[in-house]
């Protein structure tokens, strides 16, 4: 899904794999991992 925004990661560095990862939000200061719904 490409949504036109440029990652500021991708400034410097070049993907290698076109792999994706997931980064879970963070919330007060915590992960917030209320979408994985453990």
């Amino acid at each position: 899904l490409e949504d036109g925004i440029e990652d500021a990661l991708f400034r410097f560095t070049r993907p290698e794999t076109g792999a994706y990862y997931w980064c879970p939000p963070v919330h007060d200061g915590r992960l917030d991992l209320s979408a994985l719904k453990l």
